[in-house]
């Protein structure tokens, strides 16, 4: 097994990242590791999705924990590996709030896709997570943002 984890500071109210998180046709705005995202609906526990990546092929998707305005983590699978994406609300002094996100890859195979993939998370999700504080920092997402576009079965 092995991690990746990257944290921000924000100065914004939970509401506003949590609609960002579910404005997931606008996660490629901000996150350089996706083209696309498709989802069913909200985030919610049980909830199914597909992840686009900018490079290689899609992966399905399932919300295994969700917190409402809290936390949430999407799982993935690859061949001998599952990939646990988390992304974690806290607050900080003064208002602001701590934004984390994670990258868990685990199971038999989970140590070969680590040479291909560590540093392009790291550097990614960090990329990333720096876009998405100043998306939230500017406000709610745009009138009409949804929860990506409907997934395919």
């Amino acid at each position: 097994m092995w991690k990746v984890e990257v944290s921000g500071e924000a100065r914004t109210d939970r509401k506003t990242v949590w609609a960002w998180y579910e404005a997931t046709d606008e996660a490629p705005g901000w996150d350089p590791l996706i083209k696309r995202i498709e989802s069913n609906g909200p985030i919610e526990l049980g909830a199914k999705g597909r992840n686009h990546p900018t490079s290689g092929p899609g992966a399905p998707f399932v919300y295994t924990e969700v917190t409402r305005l809290v936390s949430y983590t999407e799982v993935s699978s690859a061949p001998g590996a599952k990939f646990a994406f988390t992304h974690t609300i806290g607050d900080l002094p003064d208002g602001r709030l701590r934004l984390t996100h994670g990258a868990e890859v685990s199971g038999p195979l989970a140590s070969l896709y680590r040479p291909f993939l560590h540093a392009r998370f790291a550097k990614g999700m960090q990329e990333a997570l720096d876009n998405f504080v100043r998306r939230v920092e500017s406000g709610p997402p745009p009138d009409g943002a949804a929860p990506g576009t409907p997934a395919a079965g």
